[in-house]
């Protein structure tokens, strides 16, 4: 990031979303590069009646992370350097309102439920088959 700012606010982004949005082992929740396994993207869609996504910017990356974590087989960082040297064009966003949208986030983000974790989604599929293949 060649902002200063921008950069203190990424660092700062899981600290604004403490307690509403954690993904486990992944550090940038704020992050725009991300990979998704297509039946991922498909059952968090179809988890819930709400919209998948109910924030925007740097929040609805979180989100999506958040919302998306349950359905994956195994979530995994890499380290990705960001060349801003081949933007063609200044960034649009301003890092004192990417810092706002993140804290603002919180409420809606709060008041949708919560989902279970990898572990809990697999012992949950586990319990599904079997009870779909005990005898009646």
């Amino acid at each position: 990031e060649p902002s200063r700012a921008r950069r203190i606010v990424r660092r700062l982004a899981p600290v604004l979303l403490r307690g509403v949005v954690s993904v486990p082992g992944v550090s940038d929740v704020v992050s725009g590069f991300a990979i998704f396994r297509l039946i991922a993207l498909r059952n968090a869609f179809r988890s819930g009646p709400t919209p998948l996504l109910a924030t925007e910017g740097w929040a609805a990356n979180a989100e999506l992370y958040h919302r998306s974590v349950p359905h994956a087989r195994r979530i995994e960082t890499i380290a990705a350097i960001e060349r801003r040297d081949l933007c063609q064009r200044p960034t649009r966003l301003s890092a004192w309102e990417s810092a706002l949208m993140l804290w603002q986030a919180r409420g809606p983000l709060r008041r949708q439920p919560r989902t279970a974790y990898p572990a809990d989604a697999r012992a949950a599929r586990e319990a599904r088959s079997r009870a779909e293949v005990a005898p009646s």
